[in-house]
């Protein structure tokens, strides 16, 4: 048996400070209440967050196939069930999660509003094992 994980993706350092103050403008609550821990450069997920899949010839390669579209679907429903999040399925470059099925460098996501730092033209999260 094979364990396959999604590992979390670090914006640059110099990202830092945007990503608290898009985690903080995302929702008020990601300060926390505690003056003794550091802020993290990682986002707050809301339940307003919504997963994208961008057209076909977007960002995914032939391996993008009706099966693979139905098993992230499925999971994607019993992470709703869990993690506090809905997730919308729409055909646009813009979308909020932008998947790539890049064989290189194993599976890797960003996480809460980090995502939102990342370019239009780059993937927020990487699946190489569906």
């Amino acid at each position: 048996m094979s364990i396959h994980f999604c590992a979390q993706a670090f914006l640059p350092v110099e990202k830092a400070w945007d990503a608290v103050e898009g985690a903080l403008k995302e929702n008020p609550n990601n300060a926390g209440n505690s003056f003794g821990s550091p802020l993290s450069p990682a986002g707050g997920i809301t339940p307003a967050a919504a997963l994208a899949t961008p057209a076909p010839d977007a960002l995914w390669p032939s391996v993008f196939t009706p099966y693979v579209q139905s098993k992230i679907r499925e999971y994607a429903a019993v992470w709703e069930q869990y993690a506090n999040i809905h997730f919308d399925f729409v055909d646009d470059r813009l979308a909020e999660i932008r998947i790539s099925f890049n064989l290189a460098d194993g599976s890797w996501s960003y996480l809460g509003t980090d995502a939102l730092l990342r370019r239009a033209d780059q993937a927020t999260m990487k699946l190489w094992m569906v």
